[in-house]
């Protein structure tokens, strides 16, 4: 009986999941007792979505030398929320002005934290070649000292979307955040390309095989069984051989 595989590209990554499903089964398994969701699972599970859809965001648009950038405030000028919102929409709006003069787009991912913490803002924003991006921004913001982060070369951006996340985790459905989502976008970032399959196999290969010019990450290897549908799923991320130049 066959199963279902997706694949997202995304970038220089592929994520694949392969799941079965209620209507081909799980061959030669018995089906796990479904269990009912608790809203504590649903809480995790809906995180856990929320990471795997930032991250594969983060890995279609941005690279190795794009900058994470966390701008805070200075404790004496310290705004509230929807002051915080209006600020850092001025500074985007002015960094895309001086991005533009460059002929260059400004892409980025933007979250807002404050709850029980010093208000402060967290963003992914791509770099420009032959420009000096930290010295633009230092110039615009005025409220307290940037620091800049390099992105690598990895594609490994599941740590740093679980930041993202997490850092809103309190605060996000709070009834003062001006934003009411998880994190903010540009309109410019590209969406991953989803490939769908319905594979014509038993079962999957417990070590699966990089397509060719790709390696697998052992690390994001997951097997296991969704608790609430009972049946088996696989998770697994390749990532593109770089060659040295």
């Amino acid at each position: 009986m066959p199963y279902i595989q997706y694949e997202y590209i995304c970038g220089d990554t592929i994520e694949v999941e392969k799941k079965h499903t209620g209507r081909y089964g799980a061959p030669g398994q018995k089906r796990q007792k479904r269990q009912r969701a608790t809203p504590e699972e649903i809480v995790r599970q809906n995180e856990r979505n929320a990471i795997k859809k930032l991250r594969r965001k983060i890995n279609c648009n941005y690279k190795q030398n794009d900058f994470h950038l966390v701008l805070t405030y200075r404790k004496e000028i310290r705004p509230e929320p929807e002051e915080a919102r209006k600020q850092i929409s001025q500074f985007l709006k002015k960094l895309r002005a001086i991005y533009k003069k460059q002929d260059g787009l400004l892409k980025y991912i933007l979250t807002t934290e404050y709850k029980n913490k010093a208000i402060h803002h967290h963003l992914i924003i791509n770099n420009l070649e032959n420009f000096n991006v930290p010295a633009a921004v230092r110039s615009l913001w005025e409220h307290g000292r940037p620091k800049f982060v390099l992105l690598d070369d990895t594609g490994d951006y599941e740590k740093l979307a679980e930041y993202f996340v997490k850092e809103t985790g309190q605060s996000f459905r709070e009834p003062d955040n001006p934003n009411k989502t998880r994190y903010t976008c540009s309109r410019n970032l590209k969406e991953p390309e989803v490939r769908k399959k319905t594979i014509k196999a038993k079962s999957w290969k417990e070590d699966p095989k990089p397509k060719k010019g790709w390696y697998i990450a052992k690390e994001t290897l997951v097997e296991g069984i969704n608790p609430v549908t009972g049946y088996r799923y696989q998770y697994y991320t390749m990532r593109k051989i770089k060659r040295r130049k």
